[in-house]
């Protein structure tokens, strides 16, 4: 091999050198702006479960405060219907009272009646 054949040969070499160097520049370019791109993905589906986990907890936390508004609200709900049948039954009891008083004073209405009913008008008995 002359010396003319090996130098073509070795600028061949060379040039497939530099263009494999200028390839794999390329492909180390694109290559980080994929891993760019990928680690920003990343990083925003990272702050977007964090953000379902954040809620999540409220949400629990809001669940737990529901609850126990809604215990409390029966027992109140309770404690209403306890006065309301108490009231019911001293409602009862009220009228009960007013029954006999009513007429405990029919009987004394009468007796008084008869009374006035046989006396005359100066106080007189009419006999």
């Amino acid at each position: 091999m002359s010396n003319e054949e090996f130098e073509k040969k070795m600028e061949f070499i060379v040039d497939q050198q530099a263009q494999s160097a200028a390839k794999i520049g390329q492909l180390e370019d694109i290559l980080g702006r994929l891993a760019n791109a990928s680690l920003k993905r990343l990083e925003d589906t990272d702050e977007k479960i964090a953000a379902l986990v954040d809620f999540q907890i409220r949400l629990t936390e809001a669940q737990g405060q529901t609850v126990e508004s809604l215990r409390n609200t029966d027992q109140k709900v309770a404690a209403l219907v306890d006065s309301q049948i108490r009231l019911t039954d001293a409602l009862a009891q009220t009228v009960e009272h007013i029954n006999r008083t009513d007429e405990s004073l029919r009987h004394l209405i009468t007796v008084v009646d008869r009374y006035f009913s046989r006396e005359g008008r100066n106080g007189e008995s009419q006999s």
